[in-house]
């Protein structure tokens, strides 16, 4: 008997996008038993489209409308994929396409290899207009998948903590949640996607599902696009959840070294940042992070750095400079006895 998949796609005001991601769900050469749209609270015509496109489709679509937005897709694909009748899950993004080939392959390993619950693949990069952009991601971080793949062009199945120290470094293995197909029951027992780890999320889940090993198929199998509306943007804290992601596997999987010492090296430097940025509460939070890692060495020197810094003549300059500017800048007025009263925010609506 042929094994089910199920597509999810996690939706959020992708109206432009989502027709044609779909459409590449259609073409698969080995189709799906269906779609699952799980749209987030959407305020554009997302819904709309998918209803339109599901009238005609070659397939099922069901279509899962939430009340309200969660911010991330974490909730929402928990939700499609309770919601699914597929064994397998293969997930997409709203604005993403697949290659024609990419379910047949990728579910040709699980089928094939029933010790494996968790394959990738290659991908490429599409600007806004769907036009490709680039090598591969293979020819992108060529160092790291040098010590990864043994067969080029195949099926390359790789060991849990070399696989983990290859996602902790700088390189493009998950990337997206579009190169997530997995065994619901790999779902299931490490417990779905958390959505403490917002946009981060997809790349957490990898983390913890790798342990043992996984499948690489070397074949560029879609196309992720980029564009200005994409839910991950650089910032501290996705920066912040990705270390604390990245430091949470080694913990839990107690990696080598050389991996503790790179993710103690990333957790000082985000720590300076923090510093920079006048963040305390949050560079004592990595204080904590780095007695978990073993570090208590580190941790000390981090934590005396940050007292100090805190307490810096330039950062009592900067608190009372900005004391003296808001005091400048804040409404007055007389009391009646005529002593000068400040105005709160509701005196001053009033």
């Amino acid at each position: 008997m042929a094994t089910l998949v199920s597509v999810v796609i996690p939706a959020y005001n992708g109206a432009e996008f989502i027709g044609e991601s779909m459409r590449s769900v259609f073409g698969q050469s080995l189709p799906p038993a269906e779609i699952v749209v799980v749209d987030d609270a959407s305020t554009d015509e997302t819904v709309t489209r998918v209803r339109e496109i599901a009238a005609t489709a070659p397939l099922p679509v069901k279509l899962i409308k939430l009340p309200a937005n969660h911010g991330a897709p974490a909730e929402p694909l928990n939700i499609g994929i309770r919601a699914a009748s597929g064994e397998v899950i293969a997930l997409l993004d709203q604005d993403d396409l697949f290659e024609t080939q990419k379910l047949e392959h990728l579910v040709s390993v699980l089928e094939d290899l029933a010790d494996i619950d968790f394959v990738l693949s290659d991908y490429y990069e599409l600007d806004a207009a769907g036009r490709r952009q680039g090598g591969c991601a293979r020819e992108l971080w060529g160092g790291v998948y040098s010590r990864l793949i043994y067969a080029p062009g195949g099926t390359n199945i790789i060991p849990g903590p070399l696989c983990l120290s290859a996602f902790i470094q700088e390189c493009g293995l998950p990337r997206s949640c579009s190169n997530h197909c997995f065994r619901r029951s790999l779902w299931s027992r490490i417990g779905g996607f958390d959505p403490s780890f917002g946009p981060i999320a997809d790349y957490e889940f990898a983390l913890r599902a790798i342990v043992g090993k996984m499948a690489w198929v070397d074949r560029e199998l879609f196309g992720k696009r980029k564009h200005d509306r994409s839910l991950w943007r650089p910032s501290s804290s996705n920066s912040l959840a990705v270390l604390k992601a990245q430091r949470t596997a080694c913990v839990r999987a107690g990696c080598p070294g050389h991996m503790r010492r790179h993710a103690i090296a990333k957790t000082r430097a985000m720590m300076w940042g923090l510093r920079q940025d006048r963040k305390w509460y949050r560079a004592f939070e990595q204080v904590l992070m780095l007695l978990r890692m073993g570090a208590p060495i580190a941790a000390a020197v981090e934590a005396i750095k940050t007292a100090i810094d805190a307490v810096s003549p330039r950062s009592l300059s900067r608190w009372l400079r900005a004391a003296l500017q808001s005091r400048r800048t804040s409404p007055r007025a007389n009391s009646a006895d005529g002593r000068e009263v400040r105005l709160g925010q509701h005196s001053a609506r009033g």
